[in-house]
């Protein structure tokens, strides 16, 4: 499932703004990013799993992670559900390991 969202996430053109290892860029990096404690603009925090990663692909606006421009378009009507969770799948297999 991970390689099938890698595959999606560059179909899909998320990782023009993402990058995959660590390297700061549009958007937050995805090395070590699900399961992290993200910082929100507006104060307050946010755990990067499945349900928000997936909130920020449809609803981008909804939680923006502080540092970053609210540039991500909304893939709502976009991305199936099944694609959405491979490509949440991916951003799991680059968590940092203990």
């Amino acid at each position: 499932l991970a390689a099938t969202g890698e595959k999606l996430a560059a179909e899909y053109g998320c990782l023009r703004c993402h990058t995959v290892d660590g390297t700061p860029h549009l958007g937050p990096s995805w090395k070590g990013l699900y399961g992290s404690t993200i910082p929100l603009e507006g104060g307050g925090t946010v755990v990067a799993d499945d349900a928000y990663l997936t909130e920020s692909m449809m609803d981008p606006p909804a939680k923006l992670h502080l540092g970053y421009p609210p540039l991500m378009p909304t893939f709502l009507g976009r991305l199936s559900g099944p694609e959405a969770a491979a490509i949440v799948e991916y951003i799991r297999s680059l968590r940092s390991t203990p």
